[in-house]
């Protein structure tokens, strides 16, 4: 008999928590996963997908996503794509809505990893034996689900996730795996480490300063004149190299914007990867490349993952920007951690 593994850490209808002990949970046929976030989210949720064919080995999977958040979407792991259009000319009433989603058919789950008004519609209108998410609200919880987990700002998003499948008695890996090809660079220290930087994200508040950015490679470059400096560069205006060109910057190498794949093959060869809070470092973490962190304004410890040492993280508790001198000493301690 299957158990809820949960006291008073989380929400459960009693009508659902009798009908979950009769589940088998090896002939569950659909399950549905609603992810509407943009391209680190959708990285990242690889983990959640690979933990949900451990649980349901048998079962077909559904990924729910927006029209203008589809770059990085794991396809490869899924067997349909739901898209939502998100448009204003495409944009579906709630009628239409409605016979969209009840068109997907039904499913034995419904996992809610966004919790906004798009995936509530969805959990409102799907044909679902059980419907499972973490939304903050109580209201929400008791309205739209049957079992809920409470979320933490002090617990990674992707252990929130998987905390949707713990609840059923599932073990998750201990190591997340990404189902992607992963950094196995021999960790020597800092002095010819090859160490990338990324300054873009996806608002100004949580971008690495340029004059930071370059005040720290310099310092890197004083300290350890053999390391490669490698700069990744975005799509936007304030994420290009320009600001470096005419520093005399040694063992520079600028890497354009190119397509996720070409870069995820150039994460999997650095050291390290010096970065804010952004798509491009869930992407060295989903490769296992160990990374480093700069936060200003975002909850540190919700995208802060504990895996094996790679990552580490630099911020000031008053949440100002940090200083170079401070990024760079956080950088050599990690190095010489990475290589121990």
């Amino acid at each position: 008999m299957k158990k809820y593994w949960i006291e008073r850490g989380g929400y459960a209808k009693a009508s659902a928590k009798q009908q979950i002990a009769r589940v088998d949970f090896n002939k569950v046929e659909r399950i549905a996963i609603i992810r509407y976030a943009a391209l680190g989210d959708l990285i990242l949720v690889r983990a959640f997908i690979v933990e949900a064919k451990r649980l349901f080995p048998n079962a077909k999977i559904v990924l729910s996503v927006l029209s203008h958040y589809k770059i990085g979407m794991p396809d490869d792991l899924v067997d349909e794509i739901h898209v939502v259009e998100t448009a204003r000319e495409k944009k579906l009433s709630l009628l239409k809505t409605r016979k969209d989603i009840q068109g997907l058919g039904q499913f034995d789950f419904v996992f809610d990893l966004s919790c906004t008004a798009r995936s509530r519609a969805f959990l409102m209108f799907a044909q679902c034996r059980f419907k499972v998410g973490f939304p903050y609200s109580v209201i929400e919880q008791r309205v739209f689900h049957d079992f809920c987990v409470f979320r933490s700002d002090l617990s990674t998003e992707l252990n929130c996730c998987i905390d949707q499948l713990r609840v059923f008695g599932h073990k998750p890996l201990a190591t997340p795996d990404f189902a992607l090809e992963v950094n196995e660079v021999p960790r020597l220290g800092a002095k010819q480490a090859k160490i990338g930087w990324f300054v873009g994200a996806s608002t100004v508040k949580k971008q690495f300063d340029r004059a930071t950015c370059l005040a720290s490679i310099k310092l890197v470059n004083q300290r350890y004149p053999d390391a490669e400096i490698i700069f990744y560069e975005g799509v936007g205006k304030e994420e290009k190299a320009d600001f470096l060109s005419t520093e005399g910057i040694k063992n520079l190498r600028v890497v354009e914007a190119g397509s996720l794949e070409s870069l995820r093959k150039e994460l999997v060869n650095l050291d390290v990867l010096v970065s804010p809070d952004t798509g491009v470092r869930n992407l060295a973490i989903a490769t296992h490349t160990p990374t480093l962190g700069i936060f200003m304004c975002t909850p540190v410890h919700r995208y802060w993952p504990q895996i094996n040492g790679l990552h580490q993280v630099v911020y000031k508790l008053g949440g100002e920007h940090p200083s170079a001198q401070c990024i760079v000493d956080t950088l050599a301690e990690h190095l010489v951690d990475l290589s121990d």
